[in-house]
């Protein structure tokens, strides 16, 4: 029920701090809001599991780890979204990467997690360790999912994009009683809208909330794409993460 708590709180999110969420749900993130050449935002949407991630640069496999430009990110908790480029300006750039996670204090030549990718002048992803489900919201494995975030520039409006990423069932974005498409786990959907407040929530096939509660409001800016990631585990642990990403310049 967590899920339509938080989507009610999410009001205002132009800025970190913004927007009051009820108490006990965790307050959403709001990422870079500058223009950069290339960014990697590493999202971690597993309840329960504290990791160590690895990023390498330069490299696809581990056998090459000690050829790459490393960083790591200790102790990374459920529910935390961490900006490389803020953590560590200049260490981002357009190269391929290796993402390796690995329990908290654990060898990081024994991943959990891995994955590959490659980053070109202007791209933005976002690496998301997650819970898979399927339609009716049944966990299945974990997964490391590459989620490549539009930096497209759209003039006067604004992106609203929606990436579900919780053991959850299916749902719809509706968005000022705008119905989109059905929509899986490890799926994401776009809308593009003048900026604004707008009534948000997550739906069923019968257009009911699928956690619960009513709607709630979110602020969408000017040639900016507003990222919401939902993760967790239903019923018992939700979180909704936010990232304002400024479209290309």
């Amino acid at each position: 029920m967590l899920v339509a708590a938080a989507v009610a709180g999410l009001v205002a999110v132009s800025s970190p701090g913004a927007g009051a969420l009820p108490a006990g749900v965790p307050a959403p993130t709001v990422a870079r809001t500058d223009t950069v050449t290339a960014d990697l935002n590493i999202v971690h949407g597993i309840p329960g599991l504290a990791v160590d991630i690895y990023l390498y640069r330069g490299i696809t496999s581990l056998s090459q780890a000690d050829q790459a430009a490393t960083f790591e990110l200790p102790d990374v908790q459920f529910g935390r979204e961490v900006d490389l480029n803020r953590v560590d300006p200049g260490f981002v750039t357009p190269d391929p990467y290796l993402v390796d996670v690995v329990a908290a204090g654990g060898n990081p030549d024994d991943p959990l997690l891995l994955n590959a990718l490659t980053l070109t002048a202007g791209q933005v992803d976002s690496v998301v360790a997650y819970q898979t489900a399927d339609g009716a919201g049944i966990a299945g494995p974990p997964a490391l999912g590459v989620f490549t975030d539009d930096t497209a520039s759209i003039g006067a409006a604004g992106r609203l994009t929606v990436v579900h990423v919780a053991a959850a069932p299916a749902f719809r974005l509706k968005v000022d009683g705008m119905f989109g498409r059905l929509f899986h786990n490890g799926q994401q959907r776009t809308e593009l809208l003048p900026p604004s407040v707008y009534l948000f929530a997550l739906v069923n096939e019968l257009g009911l909330p699928v956690f619960g509660g009513g709607h709630g409001m979110i602020q969408l800016r000017a040639d900016t794409d507003t990222e919401v990631f939902v993760v967790g585990t239903f019923p018992e642990d939700f979180r909704i993460l936010v990232l304002n990403i400024p479209a290309a310049r």
